[in-house]
């Protein structure tokens, strides 16, 4: 059988793991990068071509994340799956966790409690939208991801700032309420709608945002059956196989701050010893063409 995974550093880390998952459960795992590809279609059929690969004999298709030229990335998704390559995640999938605010409009539909979220094109309307939250606040890229492109405001003048760079940017302008939760939320990771594995993270002495990426540590924890229930809702409503679903607490309860496609998991295995490689390629063998 022979699984592929779509990424454009094969020698990194997290593929390393991979590879190493596959070698032990007898998968044949060919890295794919997806600007080595082209896309085509002929009398009606959809082809991808690679310079060294079939992509016709793969059973089914890690998405393995690539920031680069998201767009193509979208349209290669369609056309794997329009070949019948079984994919971990299809491009709608992809594209609605790559959009932080779209995250949270399908968790919001869901019933999922999320927090207290703006989003607009005007600086103005963003100003009067903060006369109704309480400082801080918190402002944030859609596409931000590892606590980079979030940025925590204290007062008006910051807010302004702010919102003054994201509109000279010709950027949307994406606010949230700051959950008083000060440096602490919850990673939870979901492959095949199955919880494998979570951890709690802290952020630094004196830091409020708890990503590993960003110095944050982590702590192996068993997760309460609310917490539980909700990581594994997002990832269905999300339609994704494979998710790392992040929780926030305050006293109103938990709340879901976002969900990766394509989660990091280094911080998993170093601080809790669980590698979810395994588990994904056990799950890409499961959803495999026979």
């Amino acid at each position: 059988m022979r699984i592929g995974i779509l990424s454009s550093n094969p020698e990194s880390w997290r593929m390393q793991q991979f590879a190493r998952a596959a070698r032990k459960l007898r998968v044949r795992f060919c890295p794919i990068n997806p600007l080595d590809t082209k896309l085509e279609m002929k009398d009606g059929k959809f082809l991808v071509r690679h310079p060294e690969l079939d992509l016709t004999t793969l059973a089914s298709s890690i998405h393995g994340g690539n920031r680069k030229c998201f767009p193509y990335i979208l349209h290669l998704l369609d056309h794997m799956e329009g070949m019948g390559i079984p994919l971990t995640a299809n491009s709608l999938a992809v594209w609605k966790t790559r959009n932080k605010f779209v995250t949270l409009q399908e968790c919001a539909k869901a019933g999922l409690r999320v927090p207290d979220t703006f989003l607009t094109y005007s600086q103005d309307l963003a100003l009067m939208g903060m006369d109704k939250m309480h400082m801080p606040v918190v402002i944030k890229l859609l596409e931000s991801s590892s606590g980079r492109g979030i940025m925590k405001a204290q007062n008006i003048i910051e807010v302004e700032g702010l919102t003054g760079t994201l509109k000279a940017l010709d950027q949307l302008i994406f606010a949230q309420e700051y959950v008083n939760s000060p440096g602490v939320d919850y990673r939870v990771f979901v492959v095949g709608g199955e919880i494998i594995g979570a951890m709690k993270r802290k952020g630094r002495k004196g830091m409020w945002k708890a990503n590993i990426a960003v110095g944050g540590r982590g702590y192996k924890i068993n997760l309460d059956s609310e917490k539980e229930e909700m990581a594994l809702k997002t990832a269905e409503v999300l339609n994704t196989g494979v998710a790392g679903v992040d929780i926030i607490e305050d006293e109103r309860g938990p709340m879901i701050l976002e969900a990766n496609i394509t989660p990091g998991f280094e911080g998993l295995v170093k601080y809790t010893g669980i590698n979810p490689a395994p588990k994904i390629i056990e799950y890409a063998k499961s959803i495999a063409k026979k």
